[in-house]
């Protein structure tokens, strides 16, 4: 097929599933083309920044090309916001939808794909609407929980709305009205596998090395996660925790870490890119993830970063969080704790790290569920079917 996608900020770091999956579909044949708000603020390797140069981005409102499309592509989109939208901000978004309608228009689109069902959603189905192109939109956590403004208005133009979990999943079932839930569909993110088998190494005998990846804000937890680390460290455990990541809380956490005495146990090594992130997680010994559900109810869907850890043959521990249980069970395949309980996150941290029988079992349950449930090829194979058959028009 021939595809647009439309992004808020593309490519982006905290977003490497969204870039798996483009460059999957294109392997297996399709044509994409991209649409988005926002130019990355991050450093990317020449392949990444490839798809920055081919990306087509907001223009400003004072730039000619904002005026794109005042022709017969103005009336679609004009139509579909009385009654909606009435606002200044509303018509500007209107206006970037015609734009990229009007870029879109010459290359024969089939399909427009938006990621996310919060702004991206809104700028692709108006975008549609001006082309008169099939619909669907992919969503998430956030954009799910706590945004999902106009959702039945966005799925009503949709033929096919797709999530990642099974939080997500259901929870739009409950938020849509019973015409539209036949639309939803759960396809997992998937990894690339290719030329990577389960690693049989040796287990070292005394693990050290902990390692969390996620951005810096709120439902992250990753102050339960420093106070688990002071807990290990009063029990005496030898580690060293890295931080990856970036966000708003970083001054605080950075302040907690002092506060809790670990300044030379807790390194924050900030943002990387998903290269150096891989590097990392090769050299750890366990991957600790603190997740919680926030007071607006934002909450986690299935972080990649734990398909990437059990890709990487690092046990794991993490919380009951969002859809983290929906890839791993307690004992089967990691260690879960309840959020927001660092003293049986700790617990549980102690105990993956004196026991090497069960770090070899859980890392290696976590490869197989990963081998069977998130492969990159099949799962992208799966969207890409219901791009062309969607359940709407059965």
């Amino acid at each position: 097929m021939r595809l647009a996608y439309v992004l808020d900020t593309f490519p982006k770091l905290s977003e490497t599933f969204i870039l798996r999956e483009i460059q999957e579909l294109e392997r297996q044949g399709h044509e994409l083309h991209f649409f988005a708000l926002n130019r990355p603020a991050q450093q990317f390797d020449k392949n990444v920044r490839t798809y920055e140069q081919r990306t087509f981005y907001r223009p400003s409102v004072f730039s000619a090309s904002f005026f794109r499309g005042r022709g017969s592509i103005l009336a679609a989109a004009g139509e579909a916001l009385p009654g909606k939208f009435s606002d200044l901000r509303s018509r500007y978004f209107a206006n970037i939808a015609r734009v990229f309608a009007w870029e879109m228009s010459p290359l024969g689109i089939e399909r427009i794909h938006s990621h996310f069902a919060s702004l991206p959603a809104l700028l692709g189905a108006l975008a549609a609407e001006c082309l008169d192109a099939k619909f669907s939109f992919s969503a998430h956590a956030n954009d799910v929980f706590v945004n999902p403004e106009l959702l039945d208005w966005k799925t009503a133009r949709a033929d096919l709305v797709l999530t990642c979990n099974r939080a997500a999943h259901d929870h739009l079932l409950d938020q849509l009205p019973p015409d539209s839930r036949s639309k939803v569909r759960l396809v997992h993110h998937g990894i690339d596998l290719s030329g990577r088998s389960f690693d049989e190494k040796e287990d070292v005998e005394k693990p050290r090395q902990i390692l969390s990846v996620g951005r810096l804000e709120e439902k992250k937890g990753f102050d339960d996660l420093l106070r688990a680390a002071k807990l290990l460290h009063q029990d005496g455990a030898e580690f060293h925790l890295q931080v990856v990541g970036d966000g708003g809380l970083r001054n605080a956490l950075e302040d907690l870490r002092s506060e809790l005495g670990l300044d030379e146990q807790v390194e924050f090594l900030g943002a990387l890119p998903n290269t150096e992130v891989w590097g990392l997680l090769e050299r750890a010994h366990i991957f600790a993830l603190a997740s919680r559900q926030t007071a607006d109810g934002d909450r986690d869907g299935i972080p990649n970063v734990l398909l990437e850890a059990a890709v990487a043959g690092v046990p794991i521990v993490a919380t009951r969080a969002g859809s983290i249980p929906e890839l791993l069970g307690d004992d089967e395949n990691g260690l879960l704790a309840p959020p927001s309980q660092p003293d049986v996150l700790s617990q549980c941290l102690s105990r993956l790290m004196t026991d090497p029988d069960l770090r070899q079992r859980l890392r290696k349950s976590a490869y197989q569920k990963v081998q069977q449930e998130f492969n990159l090829q099949a799962n992208v194979a799966a969207m890409a079917r219901l791009f062309e058959h969607p359940p709407a028009s059965k």
